[in-house]
């Protein structure tokens, strides 16, 4: 599965829209120098940077919050279709 589709497919999630946090460092996740290069997308005609499906889970796994945890198994979930 695509980068492209699988941002739209979670974008189509049914929780309610929520406020993007900015974490600036997180134990057990490189800095942003040493992740993979961001793919870029378009998304409704915008040029957004995504991350690597594999950096993103690797993020959502060192950070131990359950939200992440919730997040890791869609992700999964997603792209095992």
């Amino acid at each position: 599965m695509s980068q492209e589709s699988l941002v739209r497919r979670t974008n189509r999630a049914s929780r309610p829209a929520a406020a993007v946090q900015i974490v600036n460092e997180v134990a057990g996740v490189p800095s942003y120098a040493d992740l993979t290069p961001a793919v870029v997308i378009d998304l409704d005609g915008e040029q957004v940077p995504v991350a690597q499906l594999e950096d993103l889970k690797a993020m959502k796994r060192a950070s131990q919050r359950d939200k992440d945890s919730v997040d890791l198994a869609e992700l999964e979930a997603l792209a095992a279709d």
